[in-house]
């Protein structure tokens, strides 16, 4: 009887950490695919995507991009970044208001699929930022004019893994692109997400493009460390018990 009691405490209590690790996605990424509908300028359609300016963002096929390589048989849709720095503007969108649950996961992960043109230096960067606030999103206004960035991740072409012109390297998908730390948010905060490009002074060519943007809320090294711990002593008590 006592060994079947040990057998279910501890069942129930790895259940119920895995469950705490797994289980929350309230802060989440709309229309990550950026749309149906090729497009050059314009807003991205399909989304709760606002954008601070209009002029060269492009939303089309991997093929119709200029890019070599195929695509990836799940969609057809992409970010395509032609201009670089604030000639563009940046899109924007808010992720969702975080809960205690993710907060005590410690960290937002960040992954991405990016591609770049054959014409490309491997060079140009997708900047992206995380702001955590009240603001209220609209075309033709850019957050950061009221928020202050928390973290922004320079993400250029050659650091994705990306070999200009070289076929199907010329596109990596599910890149982990970095994590923002949550730990010290209060649940209820609005978190944001912003995307735009910079690249060297005189290059006009070379588009970087991004698809597939998605956010996960996971444990941090420190809150594994944590679970593996409490994990082991669970293992400890329970010989100790069976003796």
């Amino acid at each position: 009887m006592r060994r079947n009691t040990i057998h279910s405490v501890t069942a129930a209590l790895a259940v119920s950490v895995l469950f705490a690790l797994n289980s929350h996605a309230t802060l989440s990424v709309s229309n990550g695919g950026f749309g149906s509908n090729n497009q050059n300028g314009g807003t991205v359609d399909g989304g709760l995507w606002f954008e601070s300016g209009t002029a060269n963002w492009v939303e089309g096929s991997w093929t119709s991009a200029g890019t070599p390589n195929p695509d990836d048989g799940n969609d057809t849709i992409l970010l395509l970044m032609d201009g670089g720095g604030a000639s563009i503007g940046y899109i924007y969108q808010s992720l969702g208001t975080v809960d205690a649950a993710e907060i005590a996961l410690g960290s937002l992960q960040l992954t991405s699929d990016f591609a770049e043109k054959a014409d490309g230096t491997g060079a140009n960067t997708a900047v992206i930022d995380f702001y955590v606030g009240s603001f209220t999103g609209g075309n033709g206004t850019d957050i950061n004019a009221s928020l202050s960035s928390v973290l922004t991740i320079n993400a250029t072409a050659a650091a994705q893994g990306l070999s200009v012109g070289g076929g199907v390297n010329a596109r990596n998908n599910g890149v982990v692109v970095g994590a923002l730390d949550i730990t010290g948010l209060n649940p209820g905060d609005n978190v944001w997400l912003r995307i735009g490009e910079s690249r060297p002074g005189g290059q006009t060519s070379g588009d970087l493009m991004m698809d597939n943007v998605t956010v996960t809320a996971i444990p941090e090294p420190a809150t594994l460390g944590m679970v593996a711990l409490f994990g082991g002593g669970i293992l400890f008590i329970r010989r100790k018990l069976m003796i």
